[in-house]
Formats: C-alpha cells, structure tokens, sequence
C-alpha cells in the first residue's frame, strides 16, 4: 500500500506518482477496510461482486519524450543503446530509480 499525505491548503489527501498512460485500478484503506469513494469513477463490478475506484492517465502531447519512449518500445523491433537496455533491465529487475 502507498500512504496519501494530507494537503491542508486544498483539504484533501494527496498521492502523486508519475505513471505512463494507461487505467488504474485503486482502493483505500481506512481503518484496515478497504474501501472505494463513491465520489470518484468506479468499476463495473467484477465476476466477484468487487468494484474498484480508476483513473485514467493519459498523454496529451504526442511529441513528449514518454510519447516517444512509448512509440519505440512498441514498434516490432525496437533499436535500444546500450544505455537504454540497463535502465529497461534495471527498472525489470527491481532497482527501477523514480518513483512508481
């Protein structure tokens, strides 16, 4: 679990993390319950009744370097530097640097 910190400006509990584009599946854990916020998008319930909280993170500039990371990790056959392929083997085999 990864614990929110309280932001007394905006009133809220607070969690950044820099994560590349796709759905995120989340829940809370209050009290040691786990819980969704009705006031935040949820999930359709899954084949076990469970539903989660999401959100989608999504790349709006094309010509970013995440874009452009993305679109030359995804081709058939990606060319990787040396440099390229230790930090992919780096970040696969646990000692990813950054946050997550």
């Amino acid at each position: 679990s990864l614990p929110l910190a309280y932001d007394k400006e905006r009133r809220k509990w607070i969690l950044i993390r820099e994560l590349p584009e796709g759905t995120y599946e989340y829940k809370y854990i209050v009290d040691g319950k786990w819980l969704c916020n009705s006031n935040e998008p949820m999930t359709a319930p899954n084949k076990d009744g469970h539903v989660n909280n999401y959100v989608k993170v999504a790349d709006g500039d094309p010509n970013s370097r995440v874009s452009e990371i993305r679109r030359k990790l995804s081709c058939d056959d990606p060319i990787l530097s040396s440099n390229e392929r230790f930090l992919i083997r780096q970040f696969l085999e646990g000692g990813g640097g950054g946050s997550h």
